[in-house]
């Protein structure tokens, strides 16, 4: 029988889906970021939402095994390539002339956040302890490189930005995913080594903050600074092909991840300064201006992975009486995060942030910090590490009654309706943006005469 050759298992209907959107996508994607402001992240999260198992129910990682396992590498690849990709764009001598805004951002900016974050979270999740909530707002205290990658890469929003502040946002959501490693960490070892103080220190310091971090940074350098000097050499000795040439620095960045990750060490940071030493001197960044080959592999990553994150949405974990979680007190977090996580320190450092000039650029710069990959990258990290003591996370949730499984189930329904609110209100930042600047270079002149009322509007008469 014909209807026998039809036999469309698990895999074949998420290529179909995954492939079917991203075709049609890229199809109207002129007219969808440019007419109707509207980011990728926001269409393939809606996408994956219709198909997924609350609405067509035919695209389903749930049942494809160790969620959590699948979602933490599918983040760790995304987040790599774009932490890597934002050091290799940012101008020649980035990090060297602008540390210092860099670093204002990263410690002070990023130490609030946190700490009010777990305020709100405590105040509105009862049931959970302030230690525990400092882990669940550390999951959201980074900003998120891929979705800010829609207001500050090279699309026709970015121009716009003045160009020392698009450099100054993109540098820090490239690195501050990697820096969110230390806030997660203390606020793990606060929970299970209290009240023993100098225990949590030694451990947070030597492991997370020397080895983790510093020696991370210190081995992505190496990497970039290698990486570049070989493809220098092997173009110089033509050894190596246009096509190989233009695809090095996505390998690169993969290599970035596996050597990470293997050396437990931060990957995020070890990609991000991959990306910054190897393109430090401006050449490759120069020789690759015109292909826009970094923009085409990020686009189809992050469609895909936006996809898959709509499916996995936990919408039924968002209303559990009996763990104090209900929607309105999760609305409630999310309006307190995105007016206070960030606005009013950027607004109290604006004075001390060179690359900030202006009241209006620190009221944006505290406005635009997406929280997205990130904070689902991290969130799953946290959760493994509370199940398991390691960065494997178990193919399902401890029973009730284990230590911390109030934390283990509340840490993932919350993170993931902060990500679904930054990108619904950050995603449509431009049309705010865009509109609100249209609306104050309109021209609106009224002109009276008898029984005659002339309204003139960018001249024309209506």
């Amino acid at each position: 029988m014909a209807w026998d050759q039809l036999s469309l298992n698990r895999p074949h209907w998420a290529y179909l889906i995954i492939g079917g959107f991203t075709s049609l996508f890229m199809l109207v994607s002129l007219f969808v970021k440019e007419k109707l402001y509207i980011g990728e992240a926001t269409v393939a999260t809606l996408c994956g939402i219709i198909f997924g198992p609350h609405g067509a129910k035919l695209f389903d990682p749930n049942s494809w095994g160790n969620v959590d396992q699948i979602t933490l590498e599918c983040s760790r690849i995304v987040l790599v390539v774009q932490c890597f990709a934002v050091g290799v764009e940012l101008p020649k001598q980035y990090m060297t002339r602008h540390w210092k805004s860099v670093v204002i951002l990263l410690i002070p900016v990023m130490a609030y956040g946190w700490l009010v974050c777990s305020l709100f979270i405590w105040w509105m999740i009862p049931q959970l302890t302030w230690l525990e909530s400092l882990c669940v707002a550390a999951c959201v205290t980074a900003t998120d490189p891929v979705l800010a990658s829609s207001v500050v890469g090279k699309g026709k929003f970015a121009k716009r930005i003045p160009k020392h502040l698009r450099d100054l946002l993109s540098a820090e959501s490239g690195c501050n995913d990697g820096m969110a490693f230390p806030f997660i960490y203390l606020s793990l070892y606060l929970i299970a080594y209290r009240p023993d103080a100098e225990k949590v220190f030694s451990k947070w310091f030597v492991v997370t903050v020397l080895y983790e971090c510093v020696f991370g940074a210190i081995l992505g350098i190496a990497i970039g600074y290698g990486g570049r000097h070989a493809i220098k050499f092997a173009e110089k000795k033509s050894l190596i092909d246009r096509e190989s040439f233009l695809s090095f620095y996505f390998v690169l960045a993969l290599f970035c991840a596996g050597v990470g990750s293997g050396l437990g060490a931060d990957d995020l940071l070890v990609g991000f300064c991959a990306g910054v030493a190897f393109s430090n001197d401006g050449w490759f960044a120069q020789r690759t201006e015109e292909s826009h080959v970094s923009n085409v592999i990020d686009l189809l990553l992050n469609l895909a992975y936006f996809v898959y994150f709509g499916s996995i949405i936990p919408w039924n974990s968002y209303n559990k009486p009996e763990w104090g979680i209900t929607p309105w007190r999760l609305i409630v977090i999310a309006i307190f995060v995105i007016f206070f996580r960030r606005i009013p320190i950027m607004v109290c450092l604006k004075p001390f942030i060179p690359d900030i000039k202006t009241w209006r650029e620190s009221l944006f710069a505290g406005h635009f910090g997406p929280i997205g990959v990130g904070a689902i990258f991290v969130a799953i990290l946290a959760r493994a590490e509370l199940e398991t003591g390691t960065t494997t996370p178990l193919a399902k949730l401890p029973e009730p009654g284990t230590e911390n499984y109030l934390l283990i189930e509340l840490i993932w329904p919350i993170v993931t309706f902060l990500v679904v609110t930054s990108i619904v209100v950050h995603g449509s930042s431009i049309a705010v943006f865009t509109l609100g600047k249209h609306v104050n270079t309109m021209r609106l002149t009224m002109a009276w005469k008898p029984d005659t009322l002339y309204v003139l509007q960018e001249g024309r008469c209506i």
